[in-house]
């Protein structure tokens, strides 16, 4: 019998280390999917963005890691069934859970700073200061409201008080 609960605790463990690898598996593919789908639409539509490259949807992938809901989902499999007897293997689904969130959650949280210092993420270009960032941010957000008033709202500037002044600012 204690064998028997050996072995079911270890096709738990087995089956928990196979739903954690088919999950960051395919977390990772959609990650890339989403990252590069819409600049492959785009490219009939319109100029597209500029490339995310390999690395930044690999670390958003790694980076997903949940576990809330699957704990959650697996605490509410009732005890008894509505006859009374057990829910059928009820520990094996909290086990297998438990290694899923213990891998992709502990596991991965642990490998993310290794894959970033690995792929030199951490690299941040300091050549421009944070003030003439911002400055250049701001301007140009000045640049498209203008433009903005220009083409939807110009109608307005003669005869509204605050488009006028708004107009003016936006131009100093």
């Amino acid at each position: 019998d204690e064998l028997e609960d050996i072995t079911v605790l270890q096709a738990a463990v087995k089956h928990g280390l196979i739903i954690s690898g088919l999950l960051i598996l395919v977390r990772l593919a959609w990650t890339y999917i989403i990252a590069y789908f819409p600049r492959w639409i785009q490219r009939w539509l319109r100029h597209p963005e500029p490339s995310w490259g390999w690395k930044s949807p690999l670390i958003i992938g790694v980076s997903g890691m949940r576990g809330v809901v699957s704990l959650a989902a697996a605490f509410s499999i009732p005890l008894l069934l509505p006859g009374g007897a057990e829910f059928p293997q009820r520990d094996n689904f909290l086990l297998i859970t438990f290694v899923v969130i213990a891998v992709t959650l502990v596991g991965q949280g642990l490998i993310l700073p290794l894959l970033i210092e690995l792929l030199h993420m951490d690299e941040i270009d300091h050549s421009v200061p944070v003030s003439e960032q911002e400055a250049s941010i701001e301007l140009k957000l000045k640049l498209a409201s203008l433009e903005v008033l220009r083409l939807k709202y110009s109608h307005l500037v003669p005869s509204n008080e605050l488009v006028t002044n708004l107009r003016k600012q936006l131009e100093n």
